[in-house]
């Protein structure tokens, strides 16, 4: 599965860069799979091309000595007893659901079961909610967790341990929210956002080096991104009409650069804002757009992602 979900998104990035139309595409799948498949819609298309490519590449492989080889080391590694980094335990990696593995980004050395989750104080909030954000080396959101990918994505892994131990001592994100009332609060309250930003009931509210309003502090570090390399940007330019992936004309981009959209998809591994992220890469592609997809893994590397923007 975790290997299915990284897969996806690749395909994603690769599929709005294509111009070709749905029967085209079609047809060629028909061709390279020797049967015929009918895509009911577009949406249809990623769902289709990731899993039969996830699929030949597992078969692939079974067949490979080398990959198979590789396969079966991997499974004999993490098959063995291991110790929780975080509480002690002994455990193994393969008995892991794979929506913790997927959660945590793969990480293998913590057995998920720790009781290590403190419940500190109100007024012991006031340090360890700064410490916490501090040690992510970002602000995280309110659903930041050990399984969230959207999260987990973003940290190294050799700070994930010591992450998560000050988010147990910290009583987790649940914890801050029933003390402060929301985790936007107890930011604020605490002191762990930076100046200039807004918590409100909707979120993280902020303004860019330009002025432009943000609606988390990764848009902001994207905006300041595109600001500081002098690329003039729209800020929610409205996607044309599309019949059915934008049929009352009201879906919007994050940010529009010459005749390039740019979305910032910063809720990865939630279902529902997966399939809105789908309909935008097909409406794009729908459309001959040129769209560029930034993932939460991506903002400690927006040079490598954006530079596109450049020439």
């Amino acid at each position: 599965r975790f290997f299915h979900r990284s897969l996806r998104e690749r395909i994603a990035r690769q599929y709005v860069k294509s111009t070709i139309g749905l029967e085209d595409f079609q047809r060629l799948v028909a061709s390279a799979w020797g049967y015929q498949l009918r895509l009911h819609n577009e949406s249809d298309a990623i769902f289709h091309i990731t899993d039969h490519l996830f699929e030949q590449n597992l078969f692939r492989a079974i067949r490979h000595p080398q990959v198979h080889h590789q396969m079966r080391a991997w499974f004999e590694e993490f098959s063995k007893l291991t110790i929780c980094i975080l509480c002690g335990s002994p455990f193994r990696v393969i008995d892991l659901p794979d929506w913790i593995y997927f959660g945590s980004n793969g990480f293998t050395s913590c057995c998920f079961r720790c009781r290590i989750v403190e419940a500190p104080k109100k007024n012991a909030l006031c340090g360890l909610v700064p410490a916490f954000t501090e040690a992510c080396g970002f602000i995280p959101n309110s659903d930041a967790n050990a399984i969230n990918y959207a999260f987990t994505s973003r940290l190294p892994a050799n700070e994930w341990a010591k992450v998560m131990l000050s988010y147990a001592r910290m009583g987790g994100i649940e914890h801050a929210k029933k003390k402060f009332g929301s985790w936007f609060t107890a930011l604020a309250e605490t002191g762990a956002l930076p100046d200039g930003v807004l918590a409100t009931a909707r979120g993280i509210r902020c303004l860019a080096k330009d002025g432009h309003t943000c609606h988390s502090l990764d848009e902001q570090r994207i905006d300041d991104w595109l600001h500081a390399h002098d690329l003039d940007h729209e800020r929610e330019p409205i996607y044309p009409l599309h019949p059915s992936l934008n049929p009352t004309g009201k879906r919007r981009a994050d940010w529009k650069v010459n005749e390039t959209f740019i979305e910032y998809f910063g809720l990865v591994g939630d279902p529902e804002y997966e399939k809105k992220m789908d309909e935008k890469i097909l409406l794009a592609q729908e459309s001959n757009l040129s769209l560029v997809a930034v993932y939460p893994s991506d903002i400690e590397r927006l040079v490598e992602r954006l530079s596109c923007l450049l020439h």
